[in-house]
């Protein structure tokens, strides 16, 4: 029987070493825009994906998302909440129901774009590329 660690990453260091990269990235005067997990539709946790376990269970991807809601709010970023849109939306993750689908990637392309505008960062060079 193969046995998998629960999570990657533990709790406590993937809140300081996000931390440390929203300071990092405010320090260069960048202002981040934060995106949570999204939730998966019909996952099997526990299971391996591309050699790693991704998440052990749904209170995993809750705990993470939870931190960086708070770090959002820390530092006064903008949060895209994936978690809940991908809840409300279907067809917005692949079928593995891990990453996101072409339809997913549009989607949060566009509100990437749309925080970018509320910043009043000039978007057009993005549009061209």
């Amino acid at each position: 029987m193969l046995k998998f660690r629960k999570n990657n990453i533990d709790i406590k260091d993937f809140k300081k070493n996000y931390e440390k990269i929203i300071k990092e990235i405010m320090n260069f005067g960048s202002i981040p825009i934060l995106i949570n997990i999204p939730k998966p539709q019909n996952a099997t946790f526990g299971q391996k994906h591309s050699n790693l376990v991704i998440f052990h269970d749904l209170k995993d991807i809750i705990r993470y998302n939870e931190i960086i809601c708070g770090i959002s709010e820390k530092f006064k970023c903008t949060l895209i909440d994936l978690y809940s849109i991908t809840e409300n939306e279907k067809n917005l993750l692949l079928p593995n129901n891990f990453y996101l689908s072409k339809l997913g990637h549009q989607k949060l392309a566009h509100l990437l774009i749309d925080e970018i505008k509320k910043l009043k960062i000039n978007v057009e060079l993005i549009h061209n590329n």
